[in-house]
């Protein structure tokens, strides 16, 4: 396996704001193409995306009865009486649903963070988003050559960070154990990859089962901290199994052979919270000493993105969520940028870097139930 940096730079030779992407591929230069592609959707999505004159202003009152009703961050809307919140409109992708109004800081930590006032002062948005910005998260966007691509793309790293989200509630506030596959289940080609992992990482990769009831496989790639080293993981979610798997695994590799190693999170401000700091910490050791094993089973996929798209909606629709769609950008050759938000899926994993949140009604739900009553296992 290869890897690649890429970090894009202006007509003045200066590196670009948030512009700097790593891929990982079969060689170097299938490498290099996907860090170009990070790179590309990192400037895209960032502060470049910006669009003064699509932003609306939306009395916090308003957004609190709308579809963010099942956010966890929607009831410090109730704080924020009064106050006019920055948003898009964004697009429906299900048939015979309305569009709907999404805050901007939903999904741009660069707009709601602390140094985010620059671009606030651009659009002349005078809210403190103090509070809501723990639950702004850079996710859900996707680049590909197509919109169905791209659209597919940022869905399924939605429904990849509720998935780890529930699997975080599930084991360190319900207390259940996780489930992994069997490695030995596993088909010649990604039992090498995993072989190639542990070879590489020194150690057991875990394959951690997260599907939810959303019934979208979604795996974890984890080797347990050692020797003061912080845990590693690598994740992913796909239609078929196998994508997931092989997702997972690459991920985890790429963070690996990365020239920045992850540094150990700050937590101290979780610390007052054991529940909370359990779920940051997100040590697994001794909870898979119990876990549940259960054989590889691969799931078949649609091949043509559009036909991807329609099964995604369709799992989404079928566990009562709509998603949203937001054109950022499209590029010569078609090539778009999307931003994609599905109300009331779970962003609680943003705890793993610190942020002081709470699960939203859902992830409460599983916290209550272990998850047990609709998981479905791979």
């Amino acid at each position: 396996m290869s890897l690649s940096e890429c970090e894009l730079i202006d007509d003045a030779g200066a590196p670009a704001p948030d512009a700097r992407g790593v891929g990982k591929g079969r060689n170097q230069a299938e490498a290099r193409l996907f860090a170009l592609g990070e790179a590309l959707e990192r400037f895209l999505t960032g502060p470049a995306s910006l669009d003064s004159e699509a932003v609306r202003f939306i009395t916090a009152e308003q957004l609190a009865g709308d579809v963010l009703a099942g956010e966890a961050s929607a009831p410090l809307f109730r704080q924020l009486t009064g106050s006019e919140i920055a948003c898009y409109t964004y697009q429906t992708l299900h048939a015979g649903r309305d569009d709907a109004t999404i805050p901007l800081y939903l999904g741009a930590p660069w707009y709601a963070g602390q140094d985010g006032h620059i671009h606030r002062d651009r659009v002349g948005d005078r809210t403190d988003y103090q509070g809501l910005s723990r639950y702004s998260v850079q996710s859900g966007y996707g680049l590909a050559p197509t919109q169905d691509q791209a659209t597919v793309h940022a869905l399924l790293e939605t429904v990849e960070r509720d998935a780890c989200s529930l699997l975080a509630i599930r084991t360190f506030i319900s207390g259940r154990p996780p489930t992994v596959i069997d490695p030995h289940t596993l088909p010649d080609d990604l039992a090498f990859l995993h072989t190639q992992a542990q070879r590489e990482v020194d150690a057991t990769v875990h394959l951690i089962d997260a599907t939810s009831d959303l019934g979208i496989p979604t795996v974890l790639a984890y080797c347990t901290p050692r020797d003061g080293s912080p845990y590693l993981r690598g994740q992913a979610a796909a239609l078929a199994t196998h994508d997931a798997v092989t997702g997972a695994i690459t991920e985890l590799l790429e963070l690996l052979l990365s020239p920045t190693p992850p540094q150990p999170i700050a937590l101290t401000p979780l610390k007052p919270y054991p529940a909370l700091h359990r779920c940051a910490r997100f040590d697994l050791t001794d909870a898979l000493q119990r876990a549940h094993t259960t054989a590889f089973l691969d799931r078949p996929s649609p091949e043509a993105p559009g036909a991807q798209l329609e099964e995604l909606l369709a799992h989404l629709a079928a566990a009562g969520f709509t998603a949203y769609r937001r054109h950022v950008a499209v590029l010569p050759g078609e090539v778009s940028a999307v931003h994609t938000v599905v109300p009331g899926l779970e962003r609680f994993f943003a705890i793993v870097n610190g942020a002081l949140v709470v699960p939203g009604p859902r992830g409460r739900t599983w916290a209550r139930s272990g998850g047990d009553k609709d998981a479905q296992d791979i």
